[in-house]
């Protein structure tokens, strides 16, 4: 990223618009000094590059009315590079993230589920692996069960398999019973 101070030699304050092709922009120079003993011009500051690029392709800049008093250069700080979002360490803060209405059931870091009975009518069983076996008797049940437990996306389980296998991922046994 480049931050550039241009100036105006000769004035203590200039407000006007400059255009390069069709855009064009309104600037503000301010700041400028004149005493007997030396002078300061107007300027302003700017880091955004359109503005810039409309500056110095202006008939203003050109022509040398407008000049570029300072240059700086900082690296690795682009303003349209994207950032990455650091990720939660612990439950405690992904919680603080989370609506009031999906905090009521959380998923341990051991891989055990808490699952409100009362909320589902699902009774879940431990098995051997310590995966929560819980019973369905259709595909669709199972899905909204997972969607509403986990945030997993219904279009995500195509088949049964998969919605198995998504299951497991979240320490939930998912069966299925014909009646």
């Amino acid at each position: 990223m480049e931050i550039k101070t241009y100036g105006v030699y000769g004035l203590t304050e200039w407000h006007g618009k400059v255009k390069a092709g069709t855009i064009e922009a309104n600037l503000s120079f301010v700041g400028g000094t004149s005493s007997p003993t030396g002078s300061q011009p107007a300027y302003m500051v700017t880091k955004d590059p359109i503005t810039q690029f409309v500056i110095e392709n202006s008939k203003e800049y050109k022509s040398g009315f407008i000049r570029l008093v300072m240059r700086q250069v900082l690296p690795g700080t682009h303003m349209r590079i994207a950032t990455h979002k650091s990720i939660p360490d612990s439950d405690e803060q992904v919680n603080e993230h989370l609506s009031e209405e999906t905090k009521t059931e959380t998923v341990k870091p051991t891989g055990d589920v808490e699952t409100p009975t009362q909320e589902t009518g699902i009774e879940p069983i431990e098995d051997e692996r310590g995966l929560t076996e819980v019973e369905f008797s259709t595909n669709q049940e199972a899905k909204d069960y997972l969607t509403k437990k986990f945030g997993v996306k219904s279009g995500t389980m195509r088949t049964r398999a998969e919605i198995i296998a998504v299951g497991e991922t979240y320490g939930v046994k998912i069966t299925f019973v014909t009646e």
